[in-house]
């Protein structure tokens, strides 16, 4: 076991932190506390950071009711350097899964969808809202993608649709993923942003409209944290 690793066993299994826990998440405690040890376990870079700042990251999740499990894609603890106080500290990420998870909480729904829009199919782009008009080409998946659009209506009839470049998700991507930049992710496979993309892509554009202009659930709305890029 590692020297970081026993720190954080060391401080979630305290008397006073387990008091902390109890008041806080109640019956759910004791999930909280296997399930956040076990992402810690597994991820070498998480080990890295303060202990209660991982803690804090896996309230949130829990509050939220969001898995942690990064396969899943509802939620994630994400380690960054605090270069000021030169430490390293988790933070809490609502992952696209999630935003979509909490918008249909919200019950006010009718559509969401995110696709990717290849060379030739853009009729129309309306730079003031935001619309634009798609007609499919001929052999679509063989064509070149050139951008991405998410698109969500909601039962009383507000639509909305948000169009992003390859180029402008890209550049996105570049300034807010910590992955895009790396070979590699946390736990040292290789980074989606340099196996899939257009996955990737989708997920942000799908996400930043959720983000923007979707009416998310009770609790997001409650527990006023960052729920980050």
């Amino acid at each position: 076991m590692s020297s970081n690793l026993k720190v954080f066993n060391e401080t979630i299994s305290n008397p006073r932190t387990q008091d902390y826990l109890k008041s806080v998440l109640s019956e759910k405690k004791s999930s909280f506390v296997s399930n956040l040890t076990a992402l810690v376990s597994n991820n070498k870079k998480l080990q890295e950071c303060e202990p209660l700042s991982l803690m804090y990251a896996g309230i949130t999740a829990t509050t939220l009711n969001l898995p942690l499990d990064s396969n899943l894609g509802f939620a994630y603890v994400i380690p960054f350097k605090n270069n000021k106080e030169h430490k390293t500290e988790a933070q809490f990420q609502i992952g696209y899964k999630g935003y979509i998870q909490l918008a249909i909480r919200s019950g006010q729904f009718r559509t969401i969808n995110v696709m990717k829009v290849k060379e030739g199919e853009i009729k129309h782009r309306d730079m003031l809202t935001g619309d634009i008009e798609l007609e499919p080409v001929e052999d679509r998946e063989n064509k070149k993608t050139i951008g991405y659009a998410s698109y969500i209506k909601l039962i009383n009839g507000f639509e909305k649709v948000l169009y992003m470049t390859s180029e402008e998700t890209e550049k996105y991507a570049k300034e807010y993923s910590q992955t895009y930049s790396s070979k590699y992710d946390d736990v040292r496979k290789r980074s989606r942003w340099t196996t899939d993309f257009d996955a990737m892509a989708e997920k942000t554009v799908l996400k930043q409209i959720l983000k923007k202009y979707a009416p998310l659930s009770v609790e997001l709305k409650e527990s006023n944290i960052v729920t980050g890029k």
